[in-house]
């Protein structure tokens, strides 16, 4: 580019031009008028240098003006233009915008060591120095945006556009950078920002709603299932299992587990267990020592465990978990009452996963399978308390009775003492002394006491009867004579209420007042066993003895019964208690039992219980029961036995007799033989079975408990060879197998031991025909 095309500006002064031609017409004039060269030269050279100076003039007057409009044109801008010294970055230029925008002159600028660390925001001036010094030692231009501190702490946002200048040989000589207030447009922009951060975190808050509302959502239908499920089922293994399955699947765990604890084996076993996407089957055969588990430790705080990070964790059983992707868990415990039942616990395969929000879940869901424990506990317990009272509906007779048998033991004992005494003093009177025998009113007195010893010992042992056998319907059809019941009560007991208060070294007396009256329909046998107990209770009643008095009377349609003491009486409260269940005033003596039976019959035969009692003056049981109504059926009636007998020996038969007790075998043959009958005996049933091939024998009468062969087995055997012979099982379980209902196949009767001529003349008469 030429000088004059590059000066142009200059040549816009009119008057400059109009100089520079008079001068050059001048210079021109004078050479051509010069005398000689020389001085053609001189003033060729004067007018050089006149025209040098007028163009040096010139070119400063233009540098001038163009540095004045540059500067100008510099200082109307809205920008800061700076220059600074690239090895000391001390400023060497800025503009006058510079005091406009940050209100520090351009000369504070060029005379201030430490501007720029004034200027620039503390927080943002390592920053901009160190890209200073990167540009210098790069050789390359930076941008880069930054607060600047203005006068009176007000902040400026300014955007820095600088380029570096080098000499000649390339080393950094300048630094020049403009300054663009960039504070609007990053107030917009940070405006913008918190705009677009406040929409996301809106959105975001949105979306974690709708995955909280799913995810509740899902925690209530699982909760949900749950509760139906415990109100659904008792079956606390299938529980467990769905459980497991649905915990692991709601909260994306790795594993979860129902652990139940076994607190007399000292382990944990697996109630459930999910893992590996499945619910293991045979779980609940796996099992661990509890002694270091976390599980034990749960239990026992009855608090929630979370382990956040189960690497840090010390526990051998949680190195096994990690091994098996578990890196945080949840241990929550199940208690049932006071009992700790087992706990929950629940792995994860990411650290931080126990969040208050899933123990709280977790809490709830134990809550679901405690109440389930619960149920299930409740119903066994009710199902056991429901067989228990139906065994104890069907024993609370049996055991009465034992009570009431256990009381009369010693009694008995002493009753069967006193029978046999006579029977074996007479018995061995007759064979010592053979005189005896000669003497025949003698004789027959002895053995008339010897067979009423022998009787009396029998109805010892019968009168046991009265306390095993079965009650039957039939029974409450009959008609019962109270005041022979009350006699025959009297001689039960007679063990405890003499012998045995005697021993204890106090009387008793029996007293009573049996008016004639009406039968009643009732059961005799449980009547009976009733007013037992009341005998029993008045015993105990008078710990010093006293008198219990026995009456009978009518009133209107009511027979009464009535069993008085008196003994030490009851309290107003213990009267109105006494008929409960299990109410005792004995300790551990009493079963509270007996009393509550006795009003229970007495209901059952439509009756009412009425006591009168007081502390220090006895106590009054009165029983009203009705008079059996007019066509009420008495029982069945028969022939009698002279009759039955009668017919029994109208002919001879031929009896096989069976028993492997030679004296009872010659009792009973010696029976037969009185009454005319062609008797065979056999000492066991296999020798009764060869006589029966070779004979024939119109009856057979065996003993049941025998060697080689019972008497079962041989009614079976006799009856494959004569279906119709009648077999007779006399034997001394004949009381207890009629109380039970008791009777063998293939036997016609049974009678017990010992058995009267009579009572084996009416039951063989009534098998064999005339």
């Amino acid at each position: 580019m030429s000088s004059e095309s590059s000066n142009a500006p200059g040549d816009t002064n009119p008057r400059q031009r109009v100089a520079h031609a008079e001068r050059r017409t001048r210079l021109v004039a004078e050479i051509g008028a010069a005398e000689s060269v020389e001085a053609a030269l001189e003033s060729l050279a004067r007018g050089a240098l006149a025209i040098f100076d007028d163009e040096r003039m010139r070119r400063e007057s233009e540098r001038r003006t163009a540095e004045r409009r540059f500067l100008d044109m510099i200082d109307g801008v809205d920008v800061v233009v700076w220059e600074a010294d690239a090895v000391t970055l001390r400023p060497t230029f800025v503009n006058e915008h510079a005091e406009r925008l940050l209100g520090y002159p351009a000369e504070w600028w060029l005379t201030e060591p430490e501007c720029w660390n004034k200027l620039i925001h503390p927080d943002d001036c390592p920053r901009v120095m160190d890209a200073c010094t990167t540009s210098i030692a790069t050789g390359q231009d930076h941008e880069l945006e930054y607060r600047m501190v203005a006068t009176g702490g007000r902040v400026v946002w300014v955007q820095d556009r600088v380029r570096l200048v080098t000499d000649e040989q390339g080393y950094p000589r300048l630094l020049r950078g403009v300054l663009v207030d960039v504070t609007e447009r990053r107030q917009a922009r940070d405006a913008l920002l918190e705009a677009n951060h406040g929409l996301r975190a809106a959105l975001d808050e949105v979306t974690e709603r709708e995955r909280t509302i799913a995810r509740q959502a899902e925690q209530l239908r699982l909760l949900n299932e749950l509760a139906c499920a415990v109100g659904a089922t008792l079956d606390v293994h299938s529980l467990c299992m769905l459980i497991v399955q649905q915990v692991a699947v709601v909260m994306g765990a790795a594993r979860c587990a129902v652990l139940q604890y076994e607190a007399a084996a000292g382990r944990f076993r697996y109630a459930a267990l999910w893992q590996r996407g499945q619910v293991l089957p045979a779980a609940g055969e796996q099992s661990f020592a509890a002694a270091s588990s976390l599980s034990l430790q749960v239990l026992r705080t009855r608090e929630p465990l979370v382990i956040q990070d189960t690497r840090e964790s010390a526990n051998e059983l949680i190195h096994q978990r990690i091994r098996n992707g578990v890196l945080s868990m949840v241990i929550v415990p199940i208690h049932v009452g006071d009992d700790g039942w087992g706990t929950l616990n629940v792995g994860f395969s990411k650290p931080g996963q126990g969040t208050p929000e899933r123990v709280a879940l977790l809490n709830a869901i134990a809550a679901h399978l405690t109440i389930a424990l619960r149920n299930a506990q409740l119903y066994s317990d009710l199902r056991a308390a429901h067989e228990q009272l139906q065994a104890t509906q069907q024993q609370i007779v049996q055991q009465e009775r034992l009570r009431a048998l256990g009381e009369m033991a010693s009694g008995i004992a002493h009753d069967l003492n006193n029978a046999l005494a006579p029977v074996v003093g007479f018995a061995e009177l007759l064979l010592k002394m053979p005189g005896a025998l000669e003497d025949h009113a003698k004789a027959r007195q002895y053995l008339d006491l010897i067979f009423r010893g022998a009787e009396d010992a029998a109805g010892v042992v019968r009168r046991l009867r009265e306390f095993y056998r079965q009650r039957e319907a039939k029974d409450l059809l009959a008609h019962v004579a109270l005041s022979q019941v009350v006699e025959q009560v009297i001689a039960l007991t007679q063990p405890s209420w003499k012998d045995q208060a005697q021993a204890e070294g106090r009387t008793v007396m029996i007293a009573t007042d049996l008016q004639p009256m009406p039968p009643i329909a009732g059961n005799e046998p449980e009547l009976r066993e009733a007013l037992i107990n009341l005998v029993f209770n008045a015993i105990d009643a008078m710990p010093e003895g006293g008198t219990i008095t026995l009456r009978t009377l009518r009133d209107g349609a009511e027979a009464i019964v009535e069993v008085a003491d008196t003994g030490v009486g009851m309290t107003e409260d213990v009267r109105r208690r006494c008929l409960e269940p299990f109410f005792s005033t004995k300790g551990p003596r009493g079963t509270g039992l007996g009393l509550s039976m006795v009003h229970g019959t007495v209901q059952r035969h439509r009756g009412s219980i009425e006591i009168e009692s007081a502390s220090g003056r006895g106590t009054t049981f009165r029983i009203r029961l009705p008079l059996a109504q007019a066509g009420t059926a008495a029982g069945p009636s028969g022939a009698s036995g002279e009759a039955q007998a009668s017919a029994f020996g109208a002919r001879p038969r031929r009896v096989l007799v069976v028993d492997d007790e030679p004296a009872v075998a010659a009792v009973t043959s010696a029976y037969l033989v009185a009454d005319g009958h062609n008797v065979q005996v056999a000492s066991n049933g296999l020798q009764a079975l060869h006589l029966f091939r070779e004979s024939l024998y119109d009856l057979v009468v065996t003993d049941r408990a025998m060697p080689e062969m019972s008497g079962e087995q041989l009614a079976a055997a006799l009856k494959q060879l004569d279906p119709d012979v009648p077999v007779v099982m006399l034997t001394g379980f004949g009381d207890l197998m009629a109380a039970v209902g008791e009777r063998p196949a293939h036997v016609e009767a049974v009678l017990g031991k010992p058995v009267t001529l009579a009572k084996l003349r009416e039951t063989l008469a009534t098998l064999t025909p005339p």
